[in-house]
């Protein structure tokens, strides 16, 4: 009765009381283990996924429900390193850096997700100063010029598609 009303520490604690030698032990420790998850679960469903990881996190290695933490830390990590590939393909490499910053240094995408902020700053700072040279061969009516600085843009190594926000905000104004 606990767990449904969002009182999810009572209710761990609750659950935590029966004894080892009891015949419901098991189902009373899988229960905590939900008591313990319900909150990042509830933080996610309202899409609040960096603060759920942020509970996750905080469960400490000798708690019974570490393990299953650890696991939705690690599928969550993942889905906030998609979400910020998603950003940086659509230009916003800010939002991309907020999202890497949410993953906790022990999600096993920690390091995939640094590597991958500083690959995208690295061709950030390349595309801008691209952007820099075409908009001053376009001042300068260089119209090939402006052309070929175009086609050297990339995100992810990849050209800009033309129908993203990116090309629309940045390259089709040159």
């Amino acid at each position: 009765k606990q767990r449904g009303v969002g009182n999810f520490e009572q209710c761990a604690k609750l659950a935590q009381q029966v004894p080892n030698t009891d015949k419901l032990h098991n189902q009373a420790r899988s229960l905590a283990i939900q008591c313990r998850l319900d909150p990042a679960k509830e933080l996610d469903k309202e899409g609040q996924r960096p603060q759920a990881i942020q509970v996750l996190a905080a469960i400490p290695q000798g708690d019974p429900a570490y393990t299953a933490a650890q696991e939705l830390l690690g599928q969550w990590s993942d889905a906030l390193l998609a979400d910020a590939n998603r950003a940086y393909q659509g230009g916003n490499l800010e939002q991309a850096q907020t999202l890497v910053a949410a993953i906790p240094q022990t999600s096993p995408s920690y390091q995939l997700a640094q590597d991958a902020l500083a690959s995208w700053r690295t061709e950030s700072e390349s595309n801008q100063a691209t952007l820099n040279q075409a908009r001053q061969a376009f001042n300068e009516q260089r119209w090939s010029d402006v052309v070929a600085l175009a086609q050297q843009i990339r995100l992810n190594g990849q050209p800009i598609p033309e129908d993203s926000d990116y090309y629309r905000q940045n390259i089709a104004p040159l």
